[in-house]
């Protein structure tokens, strides 16, 4: 283990399973950034592929590399981390997404300009299955929010997760995620007893689509039960006014894989990659078959056609942009 003669001032802290194929980018987006005074606490949650190797193999001694014994969640991982962290601030990161250059240096700079702060977010652009980089259109341009309780609630933020920076002390204080949660959401309410929580109208995150996660089968009702439990437990009165909370109303796991496979076709189609999004298609053809639900995905997602009606106006909330230091994590 790594020994240090001062505390850094800012932990870095990623937990990692199993993410071989983009793991280096995340590194090298971390040790890339324009602040330096960081310590990068990296925890393995029991990965069975080549990713601990992947990370043995950088020499920069500011990484601390742990490894579990055995598969435990993110959320585990993520504890692990900030218990063996000793900077004043952590920060959040993925260990298949891409942090900006600057991004501790413009989160840190906020957060010391505004002390009541205990808790800063930003906004996110997304990585294409393809590897592009696509930017939300109705994103604000510039500034910054508190985040109130009902914004969390009903779905108002736009902040990424892994985009997080938080107060340590205070995070310990609060007693950091809830047991029976398997997300870091109960930590930003909990943040809210102690100090202001802001979201910056800036992107300095960049959340990578993964072809795995939008072709593989999930429990839309399970995940939906544990956001509904957060909000009831943390904020029961903007909770109630929630419209979806009848189960009866609730999209099926099939119908929330369409529309996931949908947007994802669209994303490649957006930035001329055709071939990623028939990719996507073979995979998912053979579990569909001849449900008529395929020629929706044909329609929607492989041909990109939105709107049926020639009267409806195309309204793309995306665009491919391109960023020049992201070239350089890519290695171009």
């Amino acid at each position: 283990m790594v020994k240090y003669t001062n505390e850094p001032l800012i932990s870095v802290v990623m937990p990692v399973f199993n993410t071989e194929p983009f793991v280096a980018q995340a590194i090298e987006s971390i040790l890339a950034q324009t602040f330096t005074d960081f310590e990068f606490i990296i925890v393995d949650d029991g990965s069975t592929d080549q990713t601990p190797e992947i990370i043995k193999s950088f020499t920069d001694t500011r990484i601390i590399f742990f490894q579990l014994k055995s598969n435990q969640g993110v959320i585990k991982a993520f504890e692990h981390g900030i218990h063996k962290a000793r900077g004043k601030w952590i920060a959040r990161m993925d260990a298949d997404d891409v942090s900006y250059p600057d991004r501790l240096s413009v989160e840190l700079a906020f957060l010391r300009r505004h002390p009541e702060c205990v808790f800063v977010g930003s906004l996110y652009h997304f990585i294409s299955p393809a590897g592009k980089i696509l930017n939300r259109k109705d994103n604000p341009q510039s500034g910054w929010k508190y985040l109130t309780k009902e914004m969390l609630t009903l779905g108002k933020r736009k902040f990424a997760d892994p985009s997080a920076m938080f107060l340590r002390k205070a995070a310990l204080d609060v007693g950091l995620f809830d047991e029976d949660i398997i997300i870091e959401t109960p930590l930003w309410y909990k943040l809210m007893r102690v100090g202001k929580v802001v979201e910056l109208y800036k992107p300095l995150h960049l959340y990578r689509i993964v072809l795995n996660s939008i072709t593989k089968k999930r429990r839309e009702e399970s995940r939906r039960e544990i956001y509904k439990k957060i909000k009831f437990r943390y904020d029961p009165e903007n909770a109630s006014k929630h419209n979806s909370w009848d189960s009866s109303t609730w999209p099926t796991e099939k119908e929330c894989r369409v529309s996931s496979i949908i947007q994802a076709m669209r994303m490649c189609l957006i930035t001329g990659d055709q071939q990623t999004a028939r990719k996507i298609f073979k995979e998912i053809q053979p579990e569909f078959g001849l449900d008529p639900v395929l020629l929706i995905i044909i329609i929607k997602g492989l041909l990109g056609v939105k709107n049926l009606s020639p009267f409806t106006p195309r309204r793309p909330k995306l665009e491919e942009i391109k960023l020049d230091w992201y070239k350089k994590i890519l290695g171009y």
